[in-house]
């Protein structure tokens, strides 16, 4: 009996069945064999379990021992309407499921494949702890923008083509190797994901993980499914620094990969010389199809590896700054060269008027890109804190402005009182500087008077 896309349709249908009163048919022997499918032979004197699922939960029923052909049997079963049943072992280390019966009619309709409770082949194979060359069918990175970053989620689908069930390497049984941004936070295993453990591995400032999950040969679940949340945040707080580097070594054979995010998305952009361009295409999420931008390589339905191990896959995300905000920039630049100049001019005394034209003083210098503030015979003066995240605030109100998500007075509005506070705090760290300056010169002069004295009495 074929068993690919089975075991995931039954999973489904578990958890979709009715919650009605059950309304007994007529009673059900279910029979049939153990049979191991990696050597092409019956599986002798395996401990069989016959389960009733119902309510998306299942309950064992009755266990049997199969022959030393693999065969078992069980006593007629009373079914409700709704009900499935369906058989499982336990074969070298690993737990083997297949359908028995299927009142609903659903899981024959998903799957193709025909459910018939006198013939029922519970497949299981031999198992290992070596090498197993496995692969990805498909690596699915979806980010989502949030408040001072991206929200990642990396769906994987591995594949294992051999006639073996991998359960992994070492005393720690790990079977996949993730290589994840060095500075993701808060990764962890979504919680569809039940049956698998993730640990981190190597360097703790490194992005190394692995996924400790057995994976069955690809002819029983075709679908053995790892999805891995994190968050990542921007560089810094300033909105024209953001861009974020998922560059990773390809660790294993992968026939498809793309980067997506929602369709509203539009200031996310990838840089990928692997992917595509963005293009628009249909996913399923969460049983639904949705519109999502995608850069991808590969076929989706399989086909031969695109990307080998060992493979550099160049990825950056970046978040231009909106257009709306550099003109705000524009007006924050000249104020603060403006404002260190005035200060300047009104703390140096005046000097009696000649006939040779003095150069006037040198106010500051912009360096593009860090938008530092340079004074003459000075250090660097940056952004305080405050000014950044009013900065921030600015240019977040840019963003939603543009998406139509305020209205325009309410965005001149806001936008004009947060203009106000950054002049402000601006105005002020000027004046903290310059009374320093003013108080620094006080100093030096005492200094120098008092070195005077002790140098006119002969001390």
């Amino acid at each position: 009996m074929k068993i690919r896309f089975v075991l995931f349709a039954l999973l489904c249908l578990i958890g979709s069945l009715s919650r009605s009163t059950p309304a007994f048919a007529a009673p059900v022997r279910v029979a049939g064999v153990v049979f191991e499918e990696t050597n092409n032979h019956p599986a002798p004197n395996a401990v069989v379990e016959l389960l009733r699922a119902r309510d998306g939960q299942s309950t064992p029923i009755v266990q049997v021992r199969a022959d030393a052909l693999g065969r078992f049997a069980f006593a007629p079963q009373n079914v409700a309407a709704r009900e499935i049943l369906v058989v499982r072992t336990n074969w070298t280390g690993y737990t083997y499921v297949a359908p028995a019966f299927d009142s609903t009619g659903e899981l024959s309709w998903q799957t193709n494949v025909k459910i018939d409770p006198a013939k029922v082949r519970l497949s299981v194979y031999k198992t290992t702890t070596g090498i197993v060359p496995i692969g990805f069918m498909a690596h699915h990175l979806a980010i989502e923008s949030k408040d001072g970053g991206l929200k990642c989620v990396e769906r994987i689908i591995v594949e294992n083509p051999t006639k073996t069930t991998f359960l992994g390497l070492g005393t720690r049984r790990a079977t996949v190797l993730l290589q994840l941004p060095p500075n993701a936070k808060n990764v962890k295993l979504d919680p569809q994901v039940t049956d698998a453990k993730l640990e981190k591995r190597g360097d703790k400032n490194s992005g190394d993980y692995a996924v400790i999950k057995p994976i069955p040969p690809s002819a029983y679940e075709p679908r053995s499914l790892i999805i891995v949340n994190y968050d990542m945040d921007w560089p810094s707080i300033l909105p024209w620094k953001r861009t974020l580097d998922f560059s990773r070594k390809v660790q294993y054979p992968t026939k498809f990969f793309f980067v997506a995010r929602k369709a509203e998305e539009k200031r996310l952009e990838v840089t990928a010389p692997l992917l595509s361009a963005p293009q628009e295409a249909p996913l399923a999420i969460n049983g639904a199809m949705e519109t999502r931008t995608v850069n991808a390589i590969g076929r989706p339905m399989g086909g031969e590896a695109v990307l080998k191990a060992g493979d550099d896959l160049k990825i950056q995300i970046s978040s231009p700054v909106n257009p709306l905000f550099w003109g705000f920039l524009g007006f924050l630049i000249l104020f603060c060269l403006a404002v260190p100049a005035a200060l300047l001019r009104r703390s140096t005394p005046r000097k009696a008027a000649t006939s040779k034209i003095e150069e006037p003083l040198v106010a500051g210098s912009v360096y593009p890109r860090t938008l530092v503030l340079v004074a003459e015979n000075s250090g660097p003066i940056n952004f305080s804190s405050e000014t950044s995240g009013l900065i921030e605030s600015i240019a977040k109100l840019d963003e939603e402005f543009e998406k139509g998500d305020l209205a325009h007075e309410e965005y001149s509005r806001r936008r004009q009182n947060l203009k106000s506070q950054v002049v402000e705090q601006l105005l002020q760290s000027s004046a903290a500087q310059q009374k320093l300056s003013e108080d620094g010169e006080i100093q030096n002069k005492a200094k120098a008077e008092i070195n005077s004295q002790f140098k006119d009495s002969g001390a």
